[in-house]
C-alpha cells in the first residue's frame, strides 16, 4: 500500500543533481590522474597572486587541509568551505586574508560547472506538486547550492531549504535532522527522505524517525537499519506514495 507522506525529504547532490566530473581538469598526481577545482584554484593565485608552489606541493597542501577538515566533522558539525581554505592560506604562507575567499570563489565555481539535472528529475517533481517537499543536504557553501536550486529549476518546487552549511550540522548527526524538522514543522514519522548516502541519508534518517527511500543506484551494500524501500532512479518514487 503506498505511503501518504505529509512531506518528502530529498538530498541534493546526487539525488536531484548529480555530477560530472569529466568537466574538470586532469592532473597526474603522484603517478594517479586527479580532476579537481584546485588545477584553477593554483592557476589563479599564481597569475594574481605571483604563488610559487609547485601544483604538486599545492596539491598536498590542499590535502593535508582537507584531512583536517574532515578530521573536525567527525562530530557531526559542519564547517563553511571558507574554514578549508583558510587553513589553506596559511599552510601555504599567503598573508592576505582576501586570498582565502578567491580561493572559495574559484573552487566554487569549479564545482557548479560540473553539476548537471537529469532529465526526469523535473517532472518527478511536479507530478508530486500536492505533497510539500523539502530539501536536505549536506554541502559546505550554501550560495552555491542556492544557486544550483535557482539555475536548474528546482528552488520553486521546494517549500523548505536546509543546507548543512547554514544549519551548522551535517548529517547524518541526529542534530540536524531535529534541527529541519523542527523549522520544517514536520514529524519525520509521517514523511519519507530520499537519499544516495548510506550513512547521511539512509541510516540517519531512518534513525531519527523517517520513512526512508534509498536511491541505490547500483550499489550492493545493505544499510543497518534498512531502508523501508529501494530504488535506482528517481521516478521510481511516484508509484511509492499516495496523494490524498
Amino acid at each position: 500500500m503506498p505511503f501518504e507522506p505529509d512531506a518528502i525529504f530529498f538530498d541534493l547532490f546526487n539525488t536531484l543533481l548529480h555530477f560530472d566530473f569529466e568537466k574538470l581538469p586532469a592532473v597526474d598526481h603522484r603517478g594517479q590522474v586527479r580532476r579537481t577545482t584546485m588545477v584553477e584554484v593554483h592557476r589563479e593565485l599564481t597569475r594574481a597572486w605571483g604563488l610559487t608552489e609547485t601544483l604538486t606541493s599545492f596539491l598536498e597542501a590542499f590535502d593535508e587541509a582537507s584531512r583536517e577538515m574532515e578530521q573536525l566533522k567527525t562530530g557531526g558539525r559542519e564547517y563553511p568551505s571558507r574554514e578549508r581554505f583558510e587553513r589553506l592560506r596559511r599552510k601555504l604562507g599567503l598573508q592576505d586574508a582576501a586570498v582565502t575567499e578567491i580561493m572559495v570563489r574559484v573552487h566554487m565555481e569549479g564545482m557548479f560547472s560540473m553539476m548537471y539535472r537529469p532529465a526526469e528529475i523535473l517532472d518527478v517533481l511536479e507530478r508530486l506538486q500536492g505533497i510539500p517537499k523539502v530539501l536536505a543536504s549536506n554541502f559546505d557553501h550554501a550560495p552555491t547550492a542556492k544557486r544550483a536550486l535557482k539555475a536548474f529549476g528546482l528552488a520553486p518546487h521546494l517549500d523548505h531549504v536546509f543546507i548543512s552549511d547554514e544549519v551548522g550540522w551535517r548529517k547524518p548527526a541526529p542534530q540536524f535532522f531535529q534541527a529541519i524538522c523542527r523549522d520544517s514543522g514536520f514529524d519525520p514519522s509521517r514523511c519519507l527522505f530520499v537519499g544516495d548516502d548510506l550513512e547521511a541519508d539512509v541510516v540517519g534518517a531512518a534513525r531519527a524517525g523517517f520513512q526512508v527511500a534509498w536511491l541505490r543506484a547500483g550499489r550492493s551494500a545493505v544499510p543497518v537499519p534498512e531502508p523501508r524501500w529501494t530504488i535506482k532512479r528517481l521516478v521510481e518514487v511516484l508509484p511509492l506514495v499516495s496523494q490524498s
